[in-house]
């Protein structure tokens, strides 16, 4: 008897534990009326279909994707945010979800230029 993986129909071993095709876990039951997919439907999961690791894999690809297009050269609002902080930590405030390398980088560049002038500030006021 064979048996077919519940959520997208592909054919399984009786010794697999999850579907190879869409990482399902497979129900120890037998599952020998589910009639299966042609092989154009068992590569595609249908909408709502799939599982947790499928959505998790599709939604972080697509976010990974666009996160390094647009990006460009993230140095420069590094220095920009060194040099003026205020203006670093509110694009790094503002570009967090749209452009996270180049937010990390302006706050990043923000955070060590506030650093240096608390220091140099420090340091002047000291020696006058």
């Amino acid at each position: 008897m064979e048996k077919f993986c519940t959520n997208c129909g592909e054919p399984l071993k009786s010794h697999y534990k999850v579907c190879p095709n869409c990482g399902q876990a497979v129900n120890n039951a037998y599952q020998s009326n589910k009639t299966p997919r042609t092989s154009t439907q068992a590569s595609k999961p249908q909408e709502g279909e799939g599982s947790y690791q499928l959505q998790y894999q599709k939604k972080y690809s697509t976010q990974a994707s666009k996160a390094q297009e647009g990006e460009g050269d993230t140095f420069g609002w590094g220095i920009l945010g060194f040099f003026f902080p205020l203006v670093g930590f509110i694009l790094f405030l503002v570009w967090q979800t749209e452009k996270p390398l180049t937010a990390k980088s302006a706050g990043t560049g923000a955070l060590i230029g506030l650093i240096a002038q608390s220091v140099f500030g420090t340091f002047f006021i000291t020696s006058i």
